[in-house]
């Protein structure tokens, strides 16, 4: 993901202020990272942890061309308020998709990648430090002086359930997955809003405590810094235009992060005309053609990474 801000920031733009379910789009532009967060309780333990977790990863990685194909069926199948629900939850999945596939191929190229498992846990922090500070900078950019984390995740209980459902009956029946089960994305949601609102810092003293006493720890990593102390060799959101690759394909560009954004926004204009077609078959030609075998790293489905210059050049722990 970019991380959950400039998800919130982008949906929050494209999105009528009085658009019918808004707090659900808004949600569903965190798209499956809630499942990142399942387990994240402050008291007692979930059932399934590693599973639930290791489940949106999957969905991360995967061609999303099953997914989309059974929400958009089960929208045109339902009625009412599940109709509803689920319809402005598949609108904000969307955005979260385009702007994960067109912004991450930058992310990782710099913030780099693990090799080998060995690396995992140095590159997963750098890579969330680099998220959370084009977050901080991002909102600035846009306008925005502050955010309530819980915007981000506010949506009533029984809506909740309509989507968990959603995903429990995906989980089990296209990707045959029988640790997801019908209240995780409930309870992920939940858990969400609890690391958020422990990583979330208004005045920037607890950051400050994180940074001091958990350096090298994704609890310091993930929390947005009040201010980023950016320069033209970092240069976080690209506004020099430097040159960058694709780190898969090698292919060079000199796009911003904005730019990068506006391109999210144009696939989002074509990705959202999948909720007008009401016949299977047409429908799956137009997903095909839409998400390409492309997943949510901007990468094609199965391919590898190779190619990377990180930023971050300090001693990690």
């Amino acid at each position: 993901m970019p991380a959950y801000l400039t998800h919130y920031i982008f949906a929050d733009k494209n999105t009528q202020k009085d658009a019918e379910y808004r707090n659900i789009i808004l949600l569903g532009s965190q798209g499956s990272d809630p499942f990142f967060y399942y387990g994240y309780k402050i008291f007692g333990s979930r059932k399934l942890t590693n599973e639930n977790r290791e489940f949106g990863t999957n969905i991360h990685h995967i061609d999303l061309t099953d997914f989309f194909e059974f929400m958009i069926n089960r929208i045109n199948k339902s009625n009412n308020e599940e109709k509803a629900v689920l319809k402005a939850y598949i609108t904000g999945f969307i955005m979260h998709y385009c702007v994960d596939r067109n912004c991450h191929p930058y992310v990782f190229y710099r913030s780099g990648f693990a090799c080998n498992k060995d690396e995992s846990k140095k590159y997963a922090y750098i890579h969330s430090l680099f998220e959370s500070r084009i977050d901080s900078l991002f909102m600035k950019k846009k306008g925005y002086r502050k955010i309530d984390p819980s915007l981000a995740t506010k949506a009533k209980t029984k809506c909740l359930k309509i989507i968990s459902l959603a995903y429990y009956d995906f989980a089990r029946e296209i990707m045959k997955n029988p640790s997801v089960f019908p209240l995780s994305f409930v309870y992920a949601v939940k858990d969400m809003e609890t690391a958020n609102h422990l990583l979330h810092s208004k005045t920037g003293t607890k950051k400050k405590f994180f940074e001091k006493h958990f350096k090298y720890s994704l609890l310091n990593s993930m929390s947005t810094p009040k201010s980023v102390n950016d320069d033209s060799e970092v240069d976080y959101l690209n506004l020099k235009h430097s040159k960058w690759i694709h780190p898969v394909t090698g292919e060079p560009s000199n796009k911003s992060f904005l730019d990068l954004i506006e391109n999210a926004k144009y696939d989002f204009d074509e990705g959202i005309k999948l909720l007008d077609c009401k016949v299977p078959t047409v429908l799956k030609s137009k997903i095909l053609a839409f998400v390409r075998q492309i997943n949510h790293d901007g990468c094609l489905v199965n391919s590898r990474m190779s190619f990377s210059n990180c930023f971050y050049t300090g001693d990690f722990q």
